[in-house]
């Protein structure tokens, strides 16, 4: 899957989160984006709740 420019730097930048939220236009990719997050970080939680 590729990332374009916005979802490439706002998972950079969730990336040094704890928690955060996801603000981007109409169909930018922010299922996309959060599940490319959620991929990333698999080994901090036990539980996805969508």
């Amino acid at each position: 899957m590729t990332l374009n420019t916005v979802q490439a730097a706002a998972i950079e930048k969730m990336s040094a989160l704890k928690a955060g939220a996801l603000f981007m236009k109409m169909g930018t990719g922010k299922t996309r984006t959060a599940i490319k997050i959620a991929e990333g970080r698999q080994h901090d939680f036990d539980t996805l709740v969508w």
